[in-house]
This record gives C-alpha cells, sequence and structure tokens, in this order.
C-alpha cells in the first residue's frame, strides 16, 4: 500500500502506480521508489525501477526527500534523453559502417563453418532459399528491426518518414545483398584472399564512404546479382525520397 504518492510519467502515454515512498516490514527506514520511464528501461539494461534507502522513519522527512529525488530522477531521466540526437548524412554512414563489419564477420563465420563440401553446399543452399523466400515486406520488416537496434545503440533519433531513414533503409537492403553476394564468394573461393578488401571497396563505391582498403590495386568487384523482388525494393524506396 503507498504511503506517500505521486504518478510518475513513464512514457509512451503510460503511468507508474503512486508508491515511490515505502517502508519495508523489515526495516524502520523509508525507501524511495522509481520507475524507470519505458523508453528508457534498455538504457538501464531493461531495469524497470530503483529504490534508494532514505535512512530516516520520520514520515515527513522521508516525503520532503522523496519529492526532492523525484524531481531529481525526472531531470536526469530528461539529461539522458537529450543525449540522442537527430540522424544525419554523417549518422547514416556511422550506422552503414558497423553493419558492414558485422556483415564481414558474420560472412567469415558462415565460411569457417563450412568445413567440408557437405556443409559448403548446405550453406549455399540456405543463402539461396533465403534470398528466394524473403518477400519484399518481410524484408523490410527486418531491416527496419536492425536499424532500430543501430539507432538505439548509436544515440540517434529519426521518424521512419524521415529522408534519412528512407536513405538509411535503402542502403540496407542493398548492403545486404552484397553481404550475400560474398558469403557465396567465400564458400566458393578455395582461400577467401581480399574478398573482404573487395567488399570493402564496393561498399565505398555504392555508399560513398571511406573504408579502409588494404590492397593497392582492386581491378575485381563482386557481382550485382540483385533479385527482381529485392531491386523492386529498392526503386520503390527511392522513389519515396
Amino acid at each position: 500500500t503507498p504511503l506517500f504518492g505521486f504518478t510518475l510519467t513513464v512514457g509512451m502515454g503510460k503511468r507508474c502506480k503512486p508508491n515511490f515512498l515505502r517502508k519495508h516490514r523489515n526495516s524502520s527506514c523509508y525507501h524511495f521508489r522509481v520507475c524507470i520511464p519505458l523508453d528508457l528501461q534498455e538504457h538501464f539494461k531493461d531495469k524497470k525501477d530503483f529504490t534508494i534507502s532514505l535512512r530516516t522513519g520520520v514520515y515527513r522527512d522521508a516525503s520532503r526527500t522523496a519529492t526532492k529525488l523525484y524531481t531529481l530522477s525526472q531531470i536526469i531521466f530528461d539529461k539522458i534523453r537529450m543525449q540522442e540526437i537527430d540522424l544525419d548524412h554523417e549518422g547514416v554512414k556511422k550506422i552503414l559502417m558497423v553493419e558492414i563489419t558485422r556483415n564481414i564477420k558474420h560472412s567469415q563465420l558462415t565460411k569457417w563453418d563450412a568445413t567440408s563440401d557437405v556443409k559448403k553446399y548446405g550453406s549455399l543452399l540456405k543463402i539461396a532459399k533465403d534470398e528466394e523466400s524473403q518477400s519484399d515486406d518481410y524484408l523490410i520488416e527486418k531491416v527496419d528491426s536492425r536499424i532500430e537496434q543501430h539507432l538505439k545503440n548509436l544515440g540517434y533519433r529519426t521518424s521512419k518518414k524521415s529522408y534519412e531513414y528512407k536513405q538509411l533503409r535503402a542502403n540496407f537492403i542493398q548492403l545486404w545483398t552484397l553481404r550475400n553476394e560474398l558469403k557465396e564468394q567465400m564458400l566458393l573461393s578455395a582461400d577467401g584472399t581480399n574478398l573482404d578488401q573487395l567488399f570493402f571497396q564496393k561498399c565505398n563505391e555504392s555508399f560513398g564512404l571511406d573504408l579502409p582498403v588494404n590492397i593497392q590495386n582492386v581491378s575485381q568487384s563482386l557481382p550485382s546479382n540483385i533479385t527482381p523482388s529485392t531491386q523492386e525494393v529498392v526503386d520503390e524506396i527511392e522513389t519515396e525520397k
């Protein structure tokens, strides 16, 4: 039962029960409890609230301190939110570079896991199946989910209707196509030498990045076998810009 209460707004229009001042049965002191806003819980590693002992059993003193702590907690939450910045062109490039690094590691793992011809053939079939089975809506859903992860991790905010977001989504679809091509190349190549560097070069050309390429002369390029369904998604997104 709450002893002293304010309603805490926790984001997304939802509210927390007014019970941030409480007294445990096995303690003579009051404790301050505050709910972490829903939009910030991931920042606090999914914690939903935190509790602090007020080190007093006097209700008047505890309520005064709790009021101050409540105000302070809201200021802290607002400051954390203000750390987010709007997604811009540089942000798009930064997110792409993080995803490119992730794709390289994933492709290398695919190569290392294919220790026999049977496993290699199975991996190639899986890549082909993924390319054929992904509908446009499913592909966009997966891309949006990945972009959302990067936005949160890097502290960016944006709207799906913004130009930058649509640009990033189109780039991700193209990047994932290049990633599948890289996987195929690695699986079919004897040693895979310089394929990651060729991938970096292709990304530089496609997305205007400045990824370091460690080979002096890159005369080859990865194939651009974009499936019709994927190309239609890219064209559609480009039209929406």
